[in-house]
Formats: structure tokens, sequence, C-alpha cells
């Protein structure tokens, strides 16, 4: 891969990975529910999820993937479900200290929850998908360009999870009420919801 289509992939994946999405709401939500150390966990998730997708599909699917209509249709509605089940747990997330000292693991998604989410996640399939059709050269070897793209993500990605969950964990020292906790949930809860809607519907 040159060095200028590396440049404009770099920039592509940048933006990809840090524009509102669901990973980032639900990093977010993390972090203004259990702050920046507790909510590593589910960065890590992310980014440990996320990756291999990135290469797996880079490696074996390629430009194809976005023809694969069946593939994406079963993603889409395992997706959705799961999707649903997120958005719930981050709206009645327990916003009693004490409440949430003795139920951590349950407030918010933990790492295995957010490794799992990113193979459902469409926004995922869709940047991956879009770079590949956009970078992605047939007449250059595939395994170079997977491990460029992967290189490239990576950086993307950690850099767009920190971001998100430091920007939840520094809400958490603005929303000390009970109430204004509860309204933040629930708007994250609407907004992920938002984010994906119009893949399923449009």
């Amino acid at each position: 891969m040159i060095y200028e289509q590396l440049i404009s992939l770099a920039i592509f994946a940048s933006v990809g990975a840090v524009t509102p999405g669901p990973n980032n709401i639900i990093l977010a939500a993390t972090g203004s529910q259990v702050g920046f150390r507790k909510g590593l966990p589910t960065l890590l998730g992310v980014f440990f999820g996320f990756l291999p997708l990135c290469f797996f599909v880079t490696l074996t699917i390629g430009s194809a993937a976005t023809n694969i209509d069946s593939l994406f249709t079963i993603i889409k509605v395992i997706g959705f479900a799961l999707l649903l089940w997120l958005s719930y747990k981050i709206a009645f997330a327990p916003i009693d200290k004490l409440e949430v000292a003795q139920s951590d693991k349950a407030s918010h998604p933990t790492f295995l929850n957010m490794f799992l989410w990113q193979w459902l996640n469409p926004k995922s399939w869709i940047v991956v998908s879009t770079a590949i059709s956009l970078y992605l050269n047939p007449a250059h070897d595939i395994l170079d360009q997977a491990l460029h793209f992967l290189a490239v993500f990576t950086v993307a990605t950690l850099f767009a999870a920190t971001t998100w969950l430091s920007f939840g964990a520094l809400l958490k020292r603005f929303l000390k009420q009970p109430l204004w906790q509860r309204v933040f949930n629930i708007t994250m809860s609407v907004l992920l919801l938002a984010s994906v809607l119009p893949v399923y519907f449009l």
C-alpha cells in the first residue's frame, strides 16, 4: 500500500472510529456510570473485538462482503436484538451509589459483551467494508494490505475508544444527582438506538 493511500485510509479510519456510533455511545455511558478505570474492560472488549473483525473481513471476504446480502441480513437481525438489550441495560443501569457498588458487573457491558458485539455491530461492518471498497487493491498482496488495515484501525480505534470513555468519565463528576444520572442514561440509550436505525430501516 503506497504512502498516499495509507494517509487517506488513516483519515477515513479516524473519522469512522471517532464519530458517534454504538461503541462510542456505550463507552461514554459506561464511563459516566463506573468511571474510566472500571470501564477499561468494556474498552478492551471493543478494541480486541473489532480488530480481528477488521483483519478477518479484509483478508477473507474483501470487497465482496458488501454483496453478501444474506450475511448482512443475519447480522442485522441478531445485532438489533443485542442492541435492544444493551440499550435497556444503559437506560436502567443502577444509579444509587450503594446499588452500583453491589451490582458493578451488571451495570455496564463487560469485556465479553463488547468483544462479541463487534461481530454484530453494523457500524463496524460498514466502516470496514467501505474501507475495503475504497482502498483494497486486488492486484496487490491481500495479506500485506490486511496488515496495513489492521495497523491503521488499531491506532484509530484505541484513540476513539479512549476519548469516548474519558468523556463519559468526565461527565460522571457532574452527574451527582440521581435524576440527572437517569436522564443521561436514557439519553445515551436513545442515541444508541438512533445511531444505527438508518442501517436497519433505510
